[in-house]
């Protein structure tokens, strides 16, 4: 909430509102996805937010170094179906995928109607924007959605990233450009 207290005239109510739910969501998922072997507290669940103003957008990146997407879902049996097809098929760009069946899925391990929707929801919400864009990044699978032309894409690196990425661009309202202040 306090990330986007200075975004009032910058962005309208109903982008703070789908960006509050996407990072709210993100968090959420660090907690309860990235960890899930952990014993401790939150202290031993470690993430990172970072945020920057910059040319008329807003960047936000959330960072953690967990299990990762592609892990996590392995070990879901609920997806198994979904996770056997692909592995079936080239190991290549089998991160990349994951990560893919991850946002385009509603499926949830706990079969509560409100869980399993935060990775879709962010689509969803970056697909609705004019002009933004999301990143996801874990293992060795990334993918990214432009909102302004619907495309999605994926890429597969050769070192996989520890823990996973969500990156957010999100343009601002108004007449923001050049104005390059660094806000957390």
């Amino acid at each position: 909430g306090a990330l986007l207290e200075g975004y009032e005239q910058s962005l309208s109510e109903a982008v703070r509102s789908k960006l509050y739910a996407s990072l709210t969501e993100e968090l959420t998922n660090v907690i309860n996805h990235a960890y899930p072997n952990r014993g401790g507290g939150a202290g031993d669940r470690k993430w990172w937010m970072f945020a920057q103003r910059k040319d008329g957008r807003l960047f936000i990146a959330v960072l953690d170094e967990g299990i990762g997407i592609p892990v996590s879902l392995k070990r879901k049996k609920v997806l198994s179906d979904y996770v056997r097809q692909i592995t079936s098929t080239s190991r290549k760009s089998l991160d990349e995928r994951l990560i893919g069946v991850a946002v385009g899925t509603l499926r949830t391990s706990t079969q509560l109607p409100f869980r399993g929707k935060g990775l879709p929801e962010m689509l969803e919400f970056i697909e609705e924007l004019a002009d933004g864009s999301l990143l996801i990044m874990s293992g060795r699978g990334c993918f990214s959605c432009s909102g302004k032309d619907h495309s999605r894409n994926g890429t597969t690196y050769p070192i996989p990233l520890p823990g996973t990425m969500v990156f957010w661009e999100i343009p601002l309202e108004g007449n923001q450009r050049g104005n390059d202040d660094l806000d957390s």
